[in-house]
């Protein structure tokens, strides 16, 4: 790949593009025996002296002409992306080329949108007419230039051609993406499907063209545009296109749901998800749908409920966390761990890490935590008890927490271990470890008093002197 720069406008030139237009360059050249002027004579004798020399002049030339037309024509898009305080990168890939715009739906319009993609058909029609106009020129005057009419004939049919074919409206030329935006604009979502079908009109009327023409290039390319329309179709009647501002109104209030469920709010959240089910969404919303549903079940603690949802899921990936998440929770850690490692190798969230080792303290893989990086043994120990206080595994609960409390002590590792001793029905231990929460700090007693943890607790003398206790310790 060969990247270089054009004042503010950063461009790459892909292996694919160099192979693709040595291909086409040799075909021209090829083509050229036929020429009457040069270099046809010198091509049709392979024996002749000048005859290597010309064949590779010519094929560099072609290949010139082409990454050179193609580069301006890039340019078109890029310099209008500069006007509009964008920030393009042209890349030239394949035959042609793509440029980047590198801005948020904030920072455009359509009418920018629009602007910035005819730049490249203005460019490339401004470099079609500063090539004819040499010829005329030289027409007009007599002058004869073989070498310079045959590379200015070149430059001008490439262009000519190159901004003939993105004139028509079959995305992912120029003019198909300039329909989706004017018929996205004037229709709104259904201006996608109305782009489309537009597309499929002109992909197939090209087709017929194509082979009745004996022009099989022509009918191969655009019978893969019309396939490609035909699925885009396709995809917009199931809901999945087209995305951003003119999405499935049910897919905009999917992410309305996700984007409450980031701020936290999970109640909220998980109403617009059950009310967008409750609608018969079409199936990439509906995945959308269970994949939030799934999570706010494992954030309830309800694994079984969240596996339910995640199976339900259909053209959109399932974070490895998420599903290490729910088989932790209903008991399937040698599944879950594989899970978890997964989404460590992937994630640098001290979260990822801790209960990726919590699932192995809960396997009994101690040794294994010891080499994970990034890992506090206390943190692990604490992801430990919270997935064991969640399966009802309050005796295990409780030694996960002693052993967090080992590790570093502190109330809030000695309380939890209180707590899930008292659950476990071991009023001794739960008392040890409560008195332990006291001395390293501990001073709520009213939420100890109402804490549904310790309700076994309630009324015993010593549960009730610890109480005394916490009452009479002065406020930190």
């Amino acid at each position: 790949m060969l990247r270089f720069r054009l004042g503010r406008i950063p461009v790459e030139v892909h292996f694919s593009h160099l192979l693709v237009n040595l291909v086409f360059a040799w075909i021209f050249a090829e083509a050229a025996t036929t020429f009457d002027g040069w270099p046809g004579p010198i091509l049709r004798d392979p024996s002749g002296k000048d005859y290597s020399t010309t064949l590779v002049g010519v094929v560099l030339m072609w290949m010139g002409v082409i990454s050179l037309s193609a580069l301006v024509y890039e340019l078109g898009h890029a310099v209008f992306g500069l006007l509009f305080g964008y920030e393009p990168a042209v890349h030239l890939v394949g035959l042609g080329g793509l440029t980047r715009a590198r801005a948020t739906p904030a920072e455009g319009s359509w009418k920018k949108e629009l602007v910035f993609v005819l730049g490249g058909p203005a460019f490339g029609f401004v470099m079609a007419t500063a090539s004819f106009v040499p010829l005329v020129v030289m027409e007009v005057l007599g002058h004869s230039a073989p070498v310079a009419t045959y590379v200015l004939r070149a430059f001008a049919t490439v262009n000519v051609v190159w901004t003939g074919l993105n004139l028509l409206p079959v995305p992912p030329l120029d003019a198909g993406r300039a329909s989706l935006v004017v018929l996205q604009r004037l229709f709104d979502r259904k201006g996608y499907l109305f782009a489309q079908a537009l597309a499929l009109i002109f992909s197939l009327t090209l087709v017929a063209v194509g082979v009745f023409a004996g022009w099989s290039w022509m009918a191969l390319i655009f019978a893969l545009h019309g396939f490609r329309a035909a699925l885009s179709m396709m995809a917009y009647w199931r809901g999945e296109q087209p995305l951003g501002g003119a999405a499935h109104p049910l897919l905009l209030l999917m992410e309305s749901a996700e984007s409450q469920a980031r701020e936290g709010k999970y109640d909220e959240a998980g109403k617009i998800a059950e009310s967008v089910l409750a609608k018969e969404p079409p199936p990439l919303v509906r995945s959308h749908a269970h994949r939030l549903l799934g999570w706010l079940k494992v954030k309830a603690g309800e694994g079984r409920a969240a596996l339910d949802h995640f199976a339900q899921v259909q053209g959109l990936q399932v974070p490895p966390q998420f599903l290490a998440a729910a088989f932790s929770l209903v008991g399937d850690d040698a599944r879950a761990v594989a899970l978890w490692e997964q989404a460590a190798g992937s994630s640098p969230d001290p979260v990822v890490w801790h209960e990726f080792a919590g699932a192995l303290l809960r396997l009994g893989r101690e040794h294994d935590v010891k080499r994970l990086p990034r890992v506090r043994p206390a943190l692990a120990w604490a992801a430990a008890q919270r997935v064991h206080f969640l399966r009802g595994e309050f005796a295990q609960a409780a030694q996960a927490s002693e052993a967090a409390f080992r590790e570093e002590p502190s109330s809030g590792a000695a309380y939890d271990a209180g707590c899930a001793w008292a659950r476990a029905g071991d009023a001794a231990a739960a008392m040890r470890m409560l008195t332990l929460a006291a001395q390293n700090g501990f001073t709520r007693p009213d939420e100890a008093r109402t804490d549904p943890d310790l309700v076994s607790l309630r009324g015993r003398p010593e549960f009730e002197a610890w109480l005394v206790g916490l009452s009479e310790k002065p406020a930190p």
